[in-house]
C-alpha cells in the first residue's frame, strides 16, 4: 500500500522552536517527528511513501537511524492548506485502489499504526478514532453502533480523528470538486464502508510546545535500550542505571547518578555529582 504523509505546516504556536522548519521536524528526543512516523512505517513494510511539504530542502537530508529501503519521494505542495498538500499527491495514488494517508504532526505509539494496517486486511477503508477527553481544536469522526463512520467534522464530538485513514482515490476527485478534508472524508465514508479503528494508547496530534514535553514523556516510558553518543563526554566515575539518551556533546562530570528513563540533550553540562 502506498503512503501519504501530509508534513506542511508552519506551526504558529511552535514558532519558537522550529526557527521556520515545518512542523513535523520540530525536535523530539533527539530526533525529528517525521522519524518516529517513518520507523513505524518501516517495521510495518510499508516502504513506497511520499512526503508533502510546501518546504521540500528541509526534507532532503534523511534522519539517522532510517532504513535505507525507505523509498521517501518529496513532493512540493503547490496549494494552501490541507486539501491542497493531499492534492500535490494525486499523481501519486492515480491508479491505485487504496492508499493510506497520514499527518505528519501526529506522534503515537507504534500499535497505532499496526492496528490500521490490521484492520485493512479485512475492512477495505478504515480510519483512526482516538477517546480523547478534551475534542477541542481537533477534527473528530462520529460512528454508528457498528464502528463504521458516518461523518468527519471539527465539531467536538464524537472521537478525534487520529490523522491516519485508509481511501479510495476518489478522495481527490471531491477536494477538487471544492469540499473540504472532512467532507469529503464524510462523503466517502457514506457512499463506501469505512471502519473506525478505535485506539486507545497514547497519541499526540502536536500544536502547542507542552505537546512536545508529552510526547517525550511516553516515548521515554517506553525505551526499551540506551542510545550514548561517541561524542558525549562521560565520567568513568558516572553511574548509569536503565536505559538513557545522551546526545552529541554532552558532558558528564564525576560522580553522577543518572537513573533511566532519561534523556540528556545536545552539548548539555550534568555537574559534579548531580542525581
Amino acid at each position: 500500500m502506498k503512503v501519504v504523509i501530509l508534513a506542511g505546516g508552519a506551526g504558529k504556536r511552535l514558532e519558537n522552536l522550529l526557527a521556520g522548519r515545518p512542523k513535523s521536524l520540530i525536535n523530539v528526543l533527539g530526533k525529528p517527528l517525521i522519524y518516529y512516523t517513518l520507523i513505524s512505517l518501516s517495521k510495518l513494510g510499508l516502504w513506497d511513501i511520499v512526503l508533502v511539504t510546501d518546504k521540500p530542502s528541509y526534507f532532503e537530508e534523511v534522519p539517522a537511524g532510517i532504513p535505507p529501503t525507505l523509498d521517501v519521494k518529496i513532493v512540493r505542495q503547490e496549494r494552501p492548506e490541507v486539501e491542497g498538500a493531499l492534492l500535490s499527491a494525486e499523481d501519486y495514488v492515480k491508479g491505485e485502489d487504496r492508499f493510506l494517508m497520514l499527518y505528519g504532526s501526529v506522534i503515537t505509539d507504534y500499535e497505532a499504526y499496526r492496528s490500521v494496517i490490521d484492520a485493512s486486511k479485512y475492512f477495505k477503508y478504515n480510519a483512526l478514532a482516538v477517546p480523547e477527553a478534551d475534542l477541542t481544536g481537533l477534527e473528530t469522526l462520529e460512528i454508528d453502533i457498528n464502528n463504521y463512520i458516518t461523518k468527519f467534522s471539527t465539531e467536538p464530538r464524537g472521537y478525534a480523528f487520529g490523522g491516519m485513514a485508509v481511501m479510495p482515490p476518489k478522495v481527490m476527485e471531491l477536494l477538487k470538486s471544492g469540499y473540504s478534508l472532512t467532507e469529503s472524508l464524510t462523503e466517502i465514508s457514506k457512499e463506501f464502508k469505512v471502519r473506525a479503528v478505535i485506539f486507545d494508547g497514547w497519541w499526540i496530534d502536536i500544536k502547542v510546545p507542552w505537546d512536545v514535553l508529552r510526547a517525550s514523556y511516553y516515548l521515554l516510558n517506553n525505551l526499551t535500550e540506551s542510545r550514548i553518543s561517541s561524542k558525549a563526554k562521560i565520567s568513568p566515575h558516572t553511574i548509569i542505571e536503565g536505559p538513557v539518551i545522551i546526545e552529541d556533546g554532552a558532558e558528564i562530570d564525576h560522580g553522577v547518578v543518572i537513573k533511566g528513563p532519561a534523556y540528556i540533550g545536545r552539548n548539555v553540562f550534568v555537574g559534579l555529582k548531580s542525581i
